[in-house]
């Protein structure tokens, strides 16, 4: 699915890293995202959902962050556990992502009209990079377990902005960035786990 054909050569003070970097199979869509996560509807985007998923507290079950009304009723039952003061504030402010998501949307249909146009997988190898950091197998047991538990997300957020309506792309990107970053955690533990063993 990837070809790593760049090889990109890191000096540090104790010797020579090598990094594999890839060179995506679908360039455009790169393209593509790179202007789009650069712009600052983007940015404003991406910063309002960030701060509403770490004022959520979500611990339950993946599959209610997969469909909006499921989500909207565990947030009713469990606003006391999150760091709003009262639904009304939180409905305000889960608003308040959804259109900043339809601005960035507006403001880059480039890379949309490119999603639809790609093959499936191909936005699941921007969003989950074949690279590993370490030469240690301990270590790199680690990110391709990461690399493939974001791997599995990312196809569901990638299939939603491909097929489905734009009113789903939000609750999609939310649950796309809660399970990245649980497993973002794990990799973290497993690493320090490693490191423990040396």
């Amino acid at each position: 699915m990837k070809l790593f054909q760049i090889i990109t050569l890191i000096t540090f003070s104790f010797g020579l890293t090598i990094i594999e970097t890839p060179e995506y199979a679908n360039p455009d869509l790169e393209n593509q995202y790179r202007i789009m996560i650069e712009s600052q509807t983007y940015i404003d985007f991406d910063s309002a959902g960030k701060d509403f998923l770490s004022k959520i507290n979500f611990h339950s079950d993946f599959e209610i962050l997969d469909n909006e009304q499921k989500f909207i009723i565990w947030l009713t039952n469990n606003i006391s556990y999150t760091k709003y003061k009262n639904i009304t504030e939180a409905k305000v402010a889960w608003d308040e992502v959804k259109m900043k998501y339809q601005t960035s949307r507006t403001a880059n249909d480039s890379f949309y009209v490119t999603l639809k146009m790609s093959r499936m997988y191909d936005f699941v190898d921007l969003l989950a990079p074949d690279v590993y950091s370490s030469k240690d197998p301990c270590l790199m047991s680690c990110e391709s377990t990461f690399k493939k538990a974001v791997s599995n997300a990312a196809i569901t957020y990638e299939s939603v902005l491909k097929y489905n309506e734009d009113a789903s792309h939000p609750i999609a990107w939310l649950s796309f960035q809660n399970k990245r970053n649980i497993c973002l955690r794990a990799s973290n533990l497993c690493k320090k786990g490693c490191e423990a063993q040396d």
